[in-house]
């Protein structure tokens, strides 16, 4: 996934009014951390910029996995 990744999900009521959620962004502002530290995951799959909850065949009550990106996990011993 892309630094500024974004799954956007919309919510429709009856009357046709529509709110969109950055799912990302959501989390990242909720649970205080660095969306560039952070990797979204959904059926062992990580997730990109342009999919959707269709593309993913994504149903309700699915989870998302959010991890922590691992950076380096080269040896230390020379």
């Amino acid at each position: 996934m892309a630094d500024g990744q974004v799954l956007q999900l919309k919510v429709r009521s009856q009357d046709g009014n529509e709110l969109t959620f950055k799912i990302f962004n959501a989390y990242c502002k909720q649970a205080g951390l660095d969306q560039d530290l952070l990797r979204f995951v959904y059926d062992q799959q990580r997730l990109r910029q342009e999919q959707t909850p269709a593309d993913l065949e994504m149903e309700d009550g699915d989870v998302i996995d959010v991890m922590v990106q691992q950076l380096g996990g080269g040896s230390a011993y020379l």
